[in-house]
């Protein structure tokens, strides 16, 4: 199947007639309607999985287990979650009055932003782009859904557009593909929100095009997040732990461990479990493995190999690479105690997104918040420790936007 080509004025004509349709006020005041959509996007996900797996397969080697645990469980969960409650949350709310404004009465009155645009991933083509679809629609909103760009995910663009087109109803979603064009064209557009999914370049233009209309902006972006272990850790478990966190997706998820600062005691332990962890899951050989994924694009291929090149003398593990096949093995960089070596290293230098680990075994565990702080604010950070002192010393020393503390 071929995708349509999509012009500046197809582009224009889809955001005006979703303005139109959003002040007639059908999504604003019937109910009913966000209920019809929600089970319209319920179906184009039930109907369409084969569709689905089959396109990531082909786009990123991605298995249909793992599409049905990291792409359509999660989005069927928020559906049946939110049709149980969004009646609920869109009546008016009480408010207590305060003493300078009686007789009067207060209410917070929910309503929807009216034309939103969400941008997908390609990492993640449609957790990324559907899961907030779902609170666009029951929250009454229309919607402009730009898809990942065209030399990403190929096939899942095609297999979306075409779902999209078969199972929802078009007056109220849109969708958008192509390439940079396109998304410019997109953000010239007027829109009431913006959610968006990426890298911090993608956030830095989003953000400089939404401040042209004023239009506020919900954004999930990466960062390198750290894996902390400290030698009260259980090693196999916290192994088998960090391989499914840094290897899924063969590496490309915003909120994998990015490398890992071990104790010193058990660094070389833990290196030998994470070892034996990536064999067991993938197998002694990757490429063979049908539940190993394969890089995106030539691009990002590219990337990773330049950086497992100026790095190689600290791979320990891994390091195989085929560029024809997108492939590159889960590969471990240990530096040991070498901090200097550690830092200015180009495994360090910004988020990898691949299937790439650094591991450097600190001294203390002070030594652990001066790492960290001395790095840009993280989306993730994991914690392997038995010790609730060191819980509470590194969530109260450190910044960033989630936690996991595992024993």
């Amino acid at each position: 199947m071929e995708l349509p080509p999509q012009s500046e004025e197809i582009i224009e004509l889809a955001v005006q007639e979703l303005r139109q349709q959003y002040s007639t006020g059908a999504t604003r005041n019937d109910l009913n309607l966000r209920e019809t959509l929600l089970h319209q996007l319920e179906t184009l996900l039930i109907q369409g999985q084969q569709l689905l797996e089959g396109a990531l397969l082909k786009d990123l080697h991605k298995h249909s287990t793992e599409y049905y645990l990291t792409e359509m469980t999660g989005i069927l969960s928020e559906i049946q979650y939110q049709r149980r409650n969004f009646r609920k949350w869109a009546q008016p709310q009480w408010q207590f009055t305060n003493l300078l404004n009686l007789p009067g009465s207060s209410y917070v009155h929910p309503e929807p932003f009216g034309v939103v645009c969400i941008i997908g991933s390609w990492n993640f083509p449609v957790y990324l782009l559907l899961m907030p679809l779902v609170g666009a629609i029951s929250s009454g909103n229309c919607t402009l859904l730009r898809l990942p760009d065209d030399d990403t995910c190929t096939h899942t663009v095609k297999a979306l557009v075409h779902l999209f087109a078969k199972y929802v109803d078009t007056r109220y979603v849109r969708v958008i593909h192509g390439g940079i064009e396109e998304t410019k064209i997109v953000l010239q557009q007027k829109f009431d929100l913006i959610l968006g999914t990426g890298s911090e370049t993608l956030g830095r233009i989003v953000s400089r095009a939404a401040a042209e209309h004023l239009t506020p902006v919900i954004l999930e972006l990466g960062g390198k997040s750290p894996c902390v272990v400290d030698e009260t850790a259980e090693i196999e478990l916290t192994a088998r732990r960090i391989v499914w966190g840094a290897f899924l997706n063969a590496g490309q998820l915003c909120l994998r461990p990015d490398y890992v600062l071990v104790d010193k005691r058990i660094g070389d332990q833990l290196v030998d479990a994470i070892i034996q962890q990536i064999n067991q899951f993938f197998g002694l050989d990757p490429l063979e493995s049908d539940s190993y994924g394969r890089v995106i694009h030539k691009r990002s291929f590219d990337r990773l190999a330049a950086i497992l090149k100026q790095d190689a003398k600290f791979v320990i593990h891994g390091g195989k690479l085929d560029a024809e096949k997108l492939y590159i093995s889960p590969t471990l960089l240990n530096f040991k105690g070498d901090l200097l070596e550690f830092q200015r290293s180009s495994a360090m230098e910004k988020e990898l997104f691949g299937p790439i680990l650094p591991i450097f075994y600190y001294d203390t565990f002070e030594q652990v918040f001066t790492l960290i702080q001395s790095r840009p604010k993280s989306l993730t950070m994991a914690l392997f420790s038995s010790d609730k002192d060191r819980q509470r010393a590194l969530l109260s020393n450190t910044s960033r936007c989630r936690e996991f503390r595992l024993g």
